[in-house]
């Protein structure tokens, strides 16, 4: 971007080819969104005021921007957001960005708890950026949400994200899971995404992803099953008796999860994601 007078235009047509040429998704968007950002406006306004020059101070900050994005940083965290469900949710490195198939977790459980008015004990294990847990302690806001997580800094975020949006009816609390028990209370619903990717696939996934997401929050550093075997042990002191779990689950780990719940007296579910992939394990007792 050599020096002269630009225009919100001008910025956004060079970056669209600029990104085209770095190979960056969605180039159009991206600069959009980064434009949205930098000069506090909405999308619309972009082509109300496509004629608009820059500051020198503007330009630099997009430039920043554009740089970091055509680099392989995802825009996610150079905006420092994202939206889950109908929610914007703050990210950084220290969480993992929101998947849409998280969403489809949430959304089974609104769908099975049609009374969002009643009280439920409600835990998320691995809470990352809070999105689950922060969804459903907003659509049950007579319920009670315990956030757990291993990660200090992830916890930090979450508790952001609870106070920028005001919701009172949850609560965060350190743990790790793999070797501790957050409470002795039991619950009606436990939701989690855990780290699920298996060492072998990690390594094989694209750079974007091994170079900024945080690795504990993708790979237990084995075989993918770590939590599930975990969680099998121990839903008896976590889930009532009518309760139910809702976890995320990998690709092609169906049969293994159905094994390790085997001998649990617990009703296995699958939904399946966009892709007609089994993405969400169900359980109840029998």
């Amino acid at each position: 971007m050599e020096d002269r007078n630009w225009t919100i235009i001008d910025v956004l047509n060079w970056t669209k080819d600029y990104f085209v040429e770095k190979g960056v998704e969605s180039p159009r968007l991206n600069i959009e969104l980064i434009l949205c950002s930098v000069l506090n406006i909405a999308r619309i306004d972009i082509y109300k005021q496509y004629d608009k020059p820059l500051t020198d101070l503007e330009l630099k900050n997009i430039r920043n921007l554009i740089l970091k994005r055509a680099a392989g940083e995802p825009l996610q965290y150079i905006l420092g957001k994202t939206s889950f469900l109908d929610t914007e949710i703050l990210v950084n490195d220290t969480v993992m960005i929101p998947r849409p198939e998280t969403e489809l977790l949430v959304k089974r459980v609104l769908d099975d708890f049609s009374n969002k008015f009643k009280k439920y004990k409600i835990l998320d294990i691995g809470t990352g950026s809070g999105c689950i847990a922060l969804s459903l302690a907003k659509n049950f806001p007579a319920s009670e949400v315990l956030a757990i997580d291993s990660s200090y800094f992830a916890l930090m975020t979450a508790k952001n994200n609870g106070t920028n949006l005001a919701i009172k009816n949850i609560n965060f609390n350190q743990c790790d899971i793999l070797n501790e028990i957050p409470t002795q209370d039991k619950f009606d619903i436990i939701v989690s995404n855990p780290p699920y990717i298996p060492i072998n696939e990690y390594n094989q996934l694209d750079d974007v992803v091994k170079n900024y997401e945080p690795r504990e929050a993708l790979t237990d550093g084995g075989d993918g099953l770590s939590f599930y075997r975990r969680f099998s042990d121990i839903m008896t002191e976590l889930l009532i008796n009518d309760g139910t779990f809702y976890f995320e689950i990998g690709y092609n780990q169906m049969l293994a999860i159905k094994n390790i719940f085997l001998d649990r007296a617990i009703n296995l579910e699958f939904v399946e994601d966009f892709n007609k992939i089994p993405r969400i394990v169900i359980g109840k007792y029998i």
